[in-house]
Formats: C-alpha cells, structure tokens, sequence
C-alpha cells in the first residue's frame, strides 16, 4: 500500500521532474522533507502507522518546498522580465536630467511625437527632438495630444527628463515603472530647425511652422504655432 501510494503521489506532484532542475530546488526539498518528516511522523502515530505517516510527510514537505523553488523562480523570472521591459522602453538616463538646450542654427533634427496612454498621466504625447551632436532626445509632455491648429494658437509642454535617441520612434507596452502604459509612435521624421537655445526651439513641420519656448517655469513650455 505504502508503495504504490508514494509512486502516485509523486508521479501527481511530478516530484521527478522538479527535483532534477537544480540545487536551490533540491535544497528546498530537502528543507520541506525535514519540516514535513516529523510532523507525519506525528500524523502517522496517530493513526497508528508511523512510517506510512513519516514518508508521506516527507513526500508533502519536499512537494512543498519544490513548489516554493517553481514559484520563487518565476516570480524572479516576471519581475526580470518587467524590469528589462521598463528600462528600454522608459529610455531614461540614469539620473533623468533635463538638460540645457544647445544654441544653434539651420540644419535639421529628428522629431518624434508618441502617442502616450499613461496609467496615471492619461492620454498625452510624448514629444521629442534628438540632439544632432549627442545621442540625446529633449523631452516634453504635451496634454492635448495635439499641435496648435491655427496661427497664434498655444498648447502646454511641458518638460520631461531627457530620454536617449534610442527611444526615438519606439512603440510597445510599458508595463511597469515611470509612464506604465502604452506608447504609439505616430511621427518620426528629420524637420527643419530654424533656431534653438536654452529657452526655445523654433522648426517646421509638415509646412508649418512652430515655436516651443519657455515661460516663466522651468517645466512648462509652451508650444505655439507661428506660420
């Protein structure tokens, strides 16, 4: 009885399989048999038959501590993947810094605006120009999600931690961490720039022509349309 019992239990359990993938697994089983040994044992005595109880405890506890291992593992292997997912698809220097906008004239940069449907921040784009000179892309969120319609008319930018160019034209599942959410690429193409500096970048985008510059807040911008 004993030994058919034990051979089903650990055919159910897949205890073979388990105890084959490594030494934290076997370690853990063997922690989960000592914890499981004599409290079946006790079980056993009970129902006196200690030896049947002994090893069906030990059986369970070394189950037990297989599961933990399985579960442990996957959890570390979730978080893992999270955690890569995050760091690319963020794009963020280690220290999030905004910085200070070179001066410059003519030429053209890379522009990219994504369509950003942020857990906490809601539905936004995320627009941004790479620097020709380094592989940095100046960031800002734009609320409306849209640019200017008319002559004269304004909408709030406003500042982001500088992201890296590799980020430029991304699109894909934040899953976790800064921006969670799902991110949409919608333009990615070189514009003319016609002046930046510190507080302000002037360019032109399907024939129109805009200023981005700064207002009296570090953060906020403002994002006008000039022609």
């Amino acid at each position: 009885m004993y030994d058919s019992f034990a051979d089903e239990l650990i055919k159910i359990a897949g205890f073979k399989e388990k105890w084959e993938r490594g030494a934290e697994a076997r370690r853990n089983a063997l922690i989960g048999a000592a914890i499981g040994l004599p409290v079946g044992t006790a079980l056993g005595a009970l129902k006196g038959n200690k030896r049947f109880g002994a090893v069906v405890g030990g059986l369970l506890g070394a189950h037990g501590g297989l599961m933990y291992t399985m579960q442990q593992a996957g959890r570390r292997a979730m978080q893992k993947k999270k955690t890569a997912a995050a760091d690319f698809a963020k794009g963020l220097p280690s220290k999030g810094v905004a910085r200070k906008i070179p001066q410059t004239s003519g030429g053209e940069w890379n522009m990219n605006i994504q369509l950003h449907e942020a857990q906490r921040a809601g539905k936004h784009w995320d627009m941004r120009f790479e620097d020709p000179k380094r592989p940095v892309a100046y960031s800002w969120a734009v609320p409306k999600a849209q640019m200017p319609a008319e002559i004269g008319d304004k909408v709030l930018a406003v500042r982001q931690p500088d992201h890296r160019a590799s980020y430029m034209g991304w699109s894909g599942d934040l899953e976790t961490g800064y921006g969670a959410g799902t991110v949409k690429s919608e333009f990615h193409e070189p514009v003319p720039i016609k002046e930046t500096n510190a507080g302000k970048i002037k360019f032109e985008q399907d024939g129109k022509s805009y200023t981005l510059h700064r207002t009296g807040s570090k953060k906020n911008w403002l994002l006008r349309r000039t022609g």
